[in-house]
């Protein structure tokens, strides 16, 4: 029998809340040592600029003027867009991720830059807070049991690559958060029809559509779900009425501010590198290219960074069966942004870990991997292939932390740092190329931290070793404490401590 979906109880709330504030203690222990530089940077520049002026957007002529960021150092409009009408540079990612910053940013000590980590942190701990209540609610309220809950849960938080934008300092966190309380409340709002739940997931959507525009789409299709799910209910028309105001009042707020920053209502606050010459960056012929990636791509395959995936297919046909909408539901964030980036040049979104941009439509479909965990009986098979996959399911949970945790130890940037100091200045060989082109960035920076710890036996220290082959002592010397200056924990205690 496939498990029906419920409203969780007041002692499963009571569970989950628990549980994210344990995971919450988990992250503020594990804080990182380093905030994400490049984009996010930008960001915060912004944020600093409006927290001690009160205006958006740093003037050209300003004192803080981000000039490390702008040319020739910069590609033109690569961080900063500028507003000739108004001579102000506007962060290229619009007015909205600024605001995000404005919290942790405003309790630190104006001007000491070195005293946001700590709130930066906290900040990411409460956001990763509600990002494992989310999931623990969004997988009972599709009919799952708690164990199975906290088992999809865990899937996505300690064995995805969502572990490390949850602890990175950028806007991919609030837009997994939102992107999972935006089906977790619509599929409350579906099972009990109230105006809480329904603008709580209306409020979710805008969130995502405020710091990317290609994400009104999903606004749409939760007007049409809320439409289905009130087809005979009295209080039908009042609802829909609502949802088409809070769509039409935000879609307009973000368009205004658009026209505020960019001279443009609908900027995308994504594009180029260089959006002044942006060559062949969309179009359709790049999908072949991008789903390969996306598949089999060692930088950004799903099935690589995100292994629940694959386990979460029973679960789908599962929903597929008893509930389309709840199964379009799950899917619709991430077929989005598939449509969206797979059509791009850049569509992994790097510099990152694994494929960036597709991460707000990944954890939600936690949901169909606690159903399949739940309801893989309802599939006709045995006993014994209903244990083998709840135990194959731990398995790949702790397979997927053990792949991320290389890439949690260093500083963000450390493999594409290591790939252009060994393939630019130490080892320009097609051995290193096709190393560094066809590894994950988590077996490169396993075999790294095996570097740092004085192993040589595997396959990166053997390229340093011949890329240092027949160097004079002194450079040798150099070049190799330059490789070991890489070997920075990501660990804020562990930084603290030397």
């Amino acid at each position: 029998m496939i498990p029906a979906a419920r409203t969780p109880t007041t002692r499963e709330w009571g569970l989950a809340v628990l549980v994210a504030l344990v995971a919450a203690l988990l992250l503020w222990a594990f804080q990182p040592a380093f905030t994400v530089p490049a984009d996010a940077a930008a960001v915060k520049m912004e944020a600093r600029h409006l927290l001690r002026t009160g205006e958006l957007g740093i003037p050209v002529d300003a004192p803080d003027a981000p000039r490390a960021l702008m040319p020739p150092h910069a590609q033109p409009g690569q961080y900063f867009t500028l507003n000739a009408a108004r001579g102000r540079l506007m962060s290229r990612w619009g007015g909205w991720a600024t605001l995000y910053f404005l919290v942790p940013l405003a309790l630190s000590e104006p001007g000491v830059p070195t005293s946001e980590l700590p709130f930066l942190n906290a900040w990411n701990v409460l956001w990763g807070g509600l990002l494992v209540l989310g999931l623990l609610i969004l997988c009972l309220a599709v009919g799952a049991g708690f164990p199975s809950s906290l088992l999809a849960t865990g899937s996505v938080v300690l064995g995805s690559y969502a572990l490390f934008y949850i602890r990175a300092h950028t806007t991919e966190l609030p837009q997994m958060t939102a992107a999972v309380w935006m089906v977790a409340s619509m599929q409350l709002f579906r099972k009990r029809p109230r105006a809480g739940w329904l603008l709580l997931s209306l409020a979710c959507a805008s969130l995502l559509f405020a710091l990317k525009l290609y994400f009104f789409p999903l606004l749409v299709g939760l007007l049409v779900l809320t439409v289905r799910t009130l087809r005979g209910n009295p209080d039908a028309t009042r609802l829909v009425v609502l949802a088409t105001v809070v769509i039409a009042v935000v879609g307009l707020l973000r368009g205004l501010l658009n026209l505020h920053e960019f001279g443009d209502f609908f900027a995308l606050g994504v594009g180029p590198e260089n959006p002044e010459n942006p060559g062949d960056f969309a179009g359709v012929h790049h999908y072949p290219h991008c789903l390969t990636k996306y598949v089999a791509g060692p930088r950004g395959s799903l099935v690589l960074h995100a292994p629940f995936l694959v386990l979460s297919m029973p679960g789908l046909l599962l929903l597929w069966r008893r509930d389309r909408s709840m199964f379009a539901c799950l899917l619709m964030t991430l077929g989005l942004l598939v449509l969206v980036a797979g059509s791009t040049l850049n569509c992994l979104g790097e510099w990152s870990h694994g494929p960036r941009w597709l991460l707000p439509g990944v954890p939600p479909l936690a949901a169909a991997l606690a159903l399949g965990l739940e309801g893989i009986s309802a599939l006709r098979v045995t006993h014994v292939t209903r244990r083998l996959f709840k135990a194959t399911s731990l398995l790949v949970l702790c397979a997927g932390a053990w792949l991320e945790w290389p890439v949690l130890q260093f500083y963000p940037f450390t493999f594409y740092q290591l790939e252009g100091m060994l393939l630019r200045q130490l080892n320009p060989s097609a051995d290193a190329r096709a190393y560094f082109a066809q590894m994950p960035q988590a077996v490169v920076l396993g075999d790294f931290q095996e570097f740092c710890r004085g192993e040589h036996n595997n396959a990166l220290t053997l390229l340093i070793a011949l890329g240092v082959e027949g160097l004079p002592p002194e450079r040798t010397r150099h070049a190799l404490a330059g490789i070991r200056g890489l070997c920075m924990p990501n660990l804020r205690w562990a930084q603290s401590a030397k």
